[in-house]
């Protein structure tokens, strides 16, 4: 579903599908959220973008050209962003562990 909504280029509906992904597998996850707003204030732009940049060349590589037009779905809530990646990222983790675990069986 993600690959789906990244490759559609909707923002939006990748926040929503990672919060169900992130919900479903992370117990801590309302952890995060209280800290979310604590975070957010902390970080300036551009050390966000900074990390948005650095996360979608690891985790969504083909839409590097589109880090403009996330920032721009994502203003005021820049740190939501990086979470969905970050939960993206964790995701694509587990994934190649799981294929290493099937491959080495």
């Amino acid at each position: 579903e993600l690959d789906r909504l990244v490759e559609a280029g909707d923002w939006e509906g990748v926040v929503l599908a990672a919060a169900k992904y992130e919900g479903a597998s992370d117990a801590g996850s309302t952890q995060n959220q209280s800290s979310l707003g604590d975070r957010d204030a902390e970080m300036r732009v551009s050390e966000i973008r900074a990390e948005v940049e650095a996360l979608v060349r690891r985790v969504i590589p083909d839409e590097i050209d589109n880090i403009d037009e996330m920032m721009l779905q994502f203003e005021g809530r820049e740190q939501e962003l990086v979470e969905t990646l970050r939960t993206m990222q964790e995701r694509s983790v587990a994934q190649r562990a799981r294929a290493a675990v099937h491959q080495s069986a």
